[in-house]
Parts: C-alpha cells; sequence; structure tokens
C-alpha cells in the first residue's frame, strides 16, 4: 500500500511539473504543515484525544484566485482515558482540494478524499487486561479559511473525516505551514 501511495504521488508530481513547464506562467508550490486537530462533536471527543501531526502539501496556482491542492499527512491521536480505558482515533488524510482567494493573502478552502482511521483502545475492563484496534478508510471533507504570509500559511478548518458520520465525526484543525516553489 505505500509503494502505491509513493508511486502515485511521484506520477502525480511529474505530471503536474511536466504540465507546468508547458503553461510557463502557472506556479507550483510543495510544503509541510504542523497540524492539530482537537475533536469537538460528542462522540469524538468523548471517546478520543486530540490529534497532532504534520502533512506535505502540494498546490498548483490555476489562476490568480484560484489553486489546486492536495495534502497528506499523519495526524497522531492522543489517548483519552475513558473509565480507565485509553482510546485514541489516528489518522491519515489523503485529501485533494480548492483555495479560493477572496482578497490578497487571504483564502476559502476545500477538500475532499480518503482518512483512513484506527481505533485503538486498551486498559483492563472487570480485571481483564486488553488491547484491540480496528481500521478504517472513509470519505471525508475540510472546510475553512486560511491567510498566507509569504511563505508561511495559516489555516483553520472544521475537519469532517468520515462524511457518512458528520454528527459523529468533527473536528477543528488548525494548521501552520511553510511553502517553496518549485
Amino acid at each position: 500500500m505505500k509503494k502505491f501511495f509513493v508511486a502515485m504521488s511521484a506520477l502525480c508530481l511529474f505530471a503536474a511539473i511536466g504540465s507546468n513547464a508547458m503553461a510557463g506562467e502557472k506556479k507550483m508550490k510543495a510544503g509541510v504543515d504542523a497540524g492539530v486537530v482537537v475533536p469537538i462533536s460528542s462522540t469524538w471527543s468523548d471517546g478520543a484525544g486530540m490529534n497532532v501531526g504534520a502533512l506535505g502539501v502540494f498546490e498548483y496556482q490555476l489562476d490568480a484566485k484560484m489553486t489546486v491542492t492536495g495534502r497528506v499527512g499523519y495526524l497522531h491521536g492522543l489517548a483519552k482515558d475513558v473509565s480507565g480505558i485509553d482510546s485514541s482515533l489516528t489518522m491519515i488524510p489523503i485529501y485533494a482540494g480548492i483555495k479560493y482567494y477572496v482578497m490578497p493573502n487571504f483564502y476559502a478552502a476545500g477538500e475532499a478524499g480518503l482518512t483512513m482511521m484506527t481505533f485503538k483502545a486498551e486498559g483492563k475492563f472487570m480485571g481483564v487486561s486488553f488491547d484491540s484496534s480496528a481500521d478504517e478508510t472513509k470519505l471525508g471533507l475540510t472546510a475553512g479559511v486560511g491567510y498566507e504570509m509569504g511563505n508561511l500559511d495559516f489555516r483553520g478548518n472544521l475537519l469532517f473525516p468520515s462524511i457518512g458520520d458528520l454528527g459523529d465525526y468533527m473536528g477543528l484543525m488548525v494548521t501552520a505551514g511553510y511553502r517553496f516553489g518549485l
């Protein structure tokens, strides 16, 4: 699975570089975002802690107001003690989206894609120790606003890692990142 994602990422990058060379005026950027996700829906916040991690970023500027984006990352779920049981939700988001600049440096953004989620729980229940996990891949999305200051990018999003469970899984995701031109 890892090899597939690496190969697809390389293919997309080479295709974008080739199309950028032909277009001339298009701009591409890559970078990294550090992120924190705070669960705000009761199901998620009652059963798991917040997430911290990083996301690799690729951006392709279509025109002065619109940029196509891609982000892939790892958001580690911090354990939360729920009645003596430590539980967490770790995510690997693979999202593509659009940034629309409403004024210079200030943008609205939306993304959609796959969220690979791992639920973990460990502890003792009725004197019996256990350690279990479950993996799921869901369709997720983000919606938010951001601000660019030179090579720095700051964004606040509502994160819905599972569209099918909108009421159960909703978080506030804040990222700060660095971009460089390709």
